[in-house]
């Protein structure tokens, strides 16, 4: 229930890695480990080290914080802390810098946002590999891209994204393993613009395993996301060839000049046919090839029988002279009929091209007068664009 329902197969693959990886299920656990406490403290120390030789501005302590509600049982060794005791927290060393002034200070290293690089500078505020977490904006929410990454080298941050630190370099991609796992909805704040302050951070649960498992969980869940890039990979190969093959065979529908060409285009639709309805958009194509179908007359066969469409349409003309004022006649354009060479396609032998100005008439709506609308209490119906599929029937003049 925790995996989110409304992505791809691959996706929620991904998703299910994850979510063993942050649970203790994913790899074995090692009874002879040093507890996850032992961790925790030492990224305790760690921290209060750097807050007194100055290396860290702020010095918020959260060492505090390990009674948390456990959302969910841990293997022996792992412990439940927030997010703010199980690392060294660096954003008082964020600067933002305007694009305007960025402009005129390109340079060799990355500068970091939410998501990831979005520019290059001439100087750097970190060196080294640190975990960025985006701090605002709707990925936070839509989840396109990593709300957690890696960033490594020299490199800007600006106030975007929390810069967080701590013993190693597992235990910073295993905590961006558990971010990329959860809802953060509950820690965020705005709606228009979400944000996920140093508070609101801090405040998460994160469920803690030994050292040394946390080396094997990121290697174990790089392994199976690169299985998961490969099918991918596939999938999307096989798509396109799906597509292709839609495609083709479609158009082969469409297109077909006789009796013999149609019957081997639909033989070859039925042949294929899980393949070309194994997606939504399978589907609208295949919709779209049924109405051109049917508007070009090979989807029933004819019956030689049926009324000739060229003298129903003649008779069609002398019923609307008969209704029709001898002015309204005299005013109305008279327009050519349709030439061969203005023709989309070629259509049966009992069928016949006309204009739309032949078969009716075709005029402008006005806005009636507040009074006289019914939507103000007048006599008269108003149709909007539309609303004509959900509007009664008309009843007296509109």
């Amino acid at each position: 229930e925790r995996l989110r329902r409304h992505t791809g197969p691959v996706e929620r693959l991904r998703e299910l890695v994850l979510d063993l990886a942050v649970r203790g299920t994913l790899v074995a656990q090692d009874e002879a480990a040093e507890p996850a406490e032992h961790f925790v403290e030492r990224v305790k120390q760690e921290r209060l080290r750097r807050v007194e030789t100055g290396q860290m501005r702020g010095g918020l302590d959260v060492s505090d914080g390990l009674a948390v509600d456990a959302p969910y049982s841990l293997p022996n060794g792992w412990q439940w802390t927030n997010f703010g005791a199980a690392c060294i927290n660096r954003d008082s060393e964020r600067i933002p810098v305007r694009s305007a002034d960025r402009a005129l200070r390109q340079g060799e290293y990355d500068y970091y946002g939410a998501s990831g690089a979005i520019d290059k500078i001439d100087d750097y505020l970190f060196d080294g590999e640190l975990l960025l977490i985006g701090e605002d904006g709707a990925n936070l929410v839509l989840r396109s891209t990593p709300i957690a990454f890696i960033a490594s080298g020299r490199f800007w941050v600006n106030n975007h994204a929390h810069v967080i630190d701590s013993l190693s370099s597992a235990a910073l991609r295993y905590l961006a393993v558990y971010v990329n796992s959860i809802d953060l909805k509950p820690y965020l704040t705005g709606i228009a613009q979400p944000k996920l302050n140093q508070k609101r951070l801090n405040s998460i649960p994160v469920p803690i395993p030994p050292e040394a498992e946390q080396g094997r969980i990121v290697a174990k869940v790089d392994e199976l996301m690169q299985l998961c890039d490969d099918l991918e990979a596939r999938e999307q190969a096989r798509h396109h060839v799906t597509t292709r093959l839609r495609a083709s065979s479609l158009d082969a529908l469409t297109t077909a000049e006789t009796d013999d060409d149609l019957h081997a285009a639909w033989s070859r639709v039925q042949a294929n046919w899980e393949a070309l309805t194994d997606h939504p958009d399978c589907i609208d194509a295949l919709r779209q090839t049924i109405l051109k179908l049917a508007v070009r007359g090979k989807l029933v066969a004819q019956d030689p029988d049926d009324p000739d469409a060229h003298r129903l349409f003649r008779e069609l003309v002398a019923e609307r002279k008969r209704l029709t004022s001898e002015k309204a006649i005299r005013r109305r354009a008279t327009l050519p009929p349709v030439e061969l060479d203005e023709q989309p396609f070629q259509l049966p032998s009992t069928w016949t091209w006309v204009r739309l100005d032949d078969i009716g008439d075709w005029g402008a709506g006005a806005t009636p007068k507040r009074g006289e609308s019914r939507y103000y209490g007048g006599p008269h119906d108003w149709f909007k664009s539309g609303e004509l599929s959900d509007s009664p029937a008309l009843s007296g003049p509109s």
